[in-house]
């Protein structure tokens, strides 16, 4: 219930992997709006927790990009408008997105993949993941988006492979 900050702030859409929801990552989404971002959780309605894997994954990035035209207000329907307090603290040049596993894969198809870039997003941080449709056609052309990627070498859901690949598909 406190009044906003004044000033605009970068937004961060984070989204969780198979199994999961927005409200897994909470502490992370707290520590970063202490840092003075914005932080959006969304929760995928076809893999969140109790669904677990889905082939709605390719359909994810549009999720993506839905919660960004919401929290700028440059969608119609999306329920917020520029005078929405939280809308007015976004600053909309400036936008991440994040995602764990299932959620690492809707961030790249989403910023590398020519059939979904948002061209919005700025940066973007994946988590043990990589895109499940990476021989499907639209990867080759993608934009030099920067990246941060982390993936534990013990990893037993994601084989650090995933990652590695990832490293050499950026460089190609």
């Amino acid at each position: 219930d406190a009044d906003p900050a004044p000033g605009l702030f970068p937004l961060i859409v984070f989204a969780h992997g198979w199994d999961g929801g927005g409200t897994s990552f909470v502490p992370l989404a707290e520590q970063w709006a202490r840092a003075g971002y914005v932080v959006a959780l969304p929760t995928f309605p076809l893999s969140r927790k109790g669904i677990g894997f889905s082939d709605d994954y390719v359909e994810q990035p549009d999720d993506i990009s839905f919660v960004i035209d919401h929290l700028t207000g440059e969608g119609e329907g999306t329920g917020l408008d520029a005078e929405d307090p939280l809308v007015a603290s976004v600053d909309g040049e400036r936008i991440a997105v994040g995602g764990h596993s299932l959620g690492a894969a809707t961030v790249f198809r989403g910023a590398y993949n020519a059939c979904c870039v948002d061209d919005r997003i700025d940066v973007t941080v994946t988590v043990a993941g990589g895109p499940l449709d990476i021989a499907e056609p639209g990867y080759g052309d993608q934009p030099d988006t920067p990246m941060l990627l982390v993936h534990g070498a013990a990893d037993p859901g994601v084989p650090v492979g995933v990652g590695d690949a990832m490293v050499d598909f950026i460089q190609a």
